[in-house]
């Protein structure tokens, strides 16, 4: 029998209402990410919506707090379908798990994704879990830590399981029908719904809502000025404002509830 200790519990409460209660899936998937790396702590995570359909498998629209837009890139184009926990989404169920009940150390420092991946956003130990709600999968979380921080426990297992209820019950609201991969993680009503902006232009936005400048957001997101600059020119576009004062304004006057800082 695992126990959680009084402060335990008070993070979980914590996740689950700010889940159930933040109104845009995007805002609340990253507030998720960012609570856990202090319920079960790790260096690296992301989300993805996902579907099994005609004995295939297919995950999308990723959204991270703490990996590079390049190495998502690269995982999901080059590595996916290397990826040792593969059966995981195969399965009719939910699943928790850890990547050494899949396969031991000396293993899987031997795959491609593990020499070519993992080594290069500097991590060891993974785990994670399948979201799944009626009978459908709709997307999963996976988590890494590096060799000094230990593998995952038992206990870090069962916590999983505890929010993969509650995240399960907040997409099947979502996506009662499914997800596909035009499927992104917002409400139709919301900022980045309404205007089409992209995972990046909205963390963009609300990074320049919050006051940050190019160099700080570059630095936050851990993409270049340059990159930034683009995203910024592009979200001008798509909300018809020509500078970063408008684009606040524009925010501030028209989706107040938008933007979850």
């Amino acid at each position: 029998m695992i126990s959680l200790s009084h402060n335990e519990w008070s993070l979980i409460n914590d996740i689950v209402l700010k889940l159930h209660t933040t109104k845009d899936c995007y805002s609340a998937i990253k507030n998720l990410l960012m609570s856990l790396e202090v319920l079960i702590p790790h260096k690296k995570a992301f989300f993805d919506l996902g579907n099994y359909e005609n004995y295939n498998f297919s995950f999308f629209n990723p959204i991270s707090v703490n990996i590079s837009e390049k190495h998502l890139t690269q995982y999901y184009k080059h590595y996916l379908h290397l990826d040792y926990a593969n059966f995981v989404w195969s399965l009719d169920h939910p699943v928790v798990y850890k990547d050494t009940n899949i396969l031991p150390d000396h293993l899987r420092e031997q795959t491609i994704i593990y020499k070519n991946w993992m080594q290069s956003i500097g991590v060891h130990y993974g785990g994670g879990f399948s979201i799944f709600a009626n009978d459908r999968l709709l997307g999963s979380i996976t988590m890494f830590r590096d060799k000094d921080m230990d593998d995952f426990t038992n206990k870090d297992l069962y916590i999983m399981q505890i929010i993969n209820l509650h995240l399960s019950k907040k997409l099947a609201l979502l996506y009662p029908n499914g997800v596909s991969c035009k499927t992104d993680c917002y409400h139709e009503n919301d900022l980045k719904g309404k205007y089409k902006l992209t995972n990046r232009q909205y963390e963009v936005t609300k990074l320049v809502f919050m006051g940050l400048n190019n160099k700080e957001i570059s630095e936050k997101l851990f993409i270049s000025k340059n990159t930034v600059k683009k995203h910024l020119t592009d979200t001008f576009k798509k909300l018809g404002v020509l500078n970063r004062s408008q684009l606040i304004k524009a925010v501030y006057e028209y989706f107040p509830e938008s933007i979850n800082i």
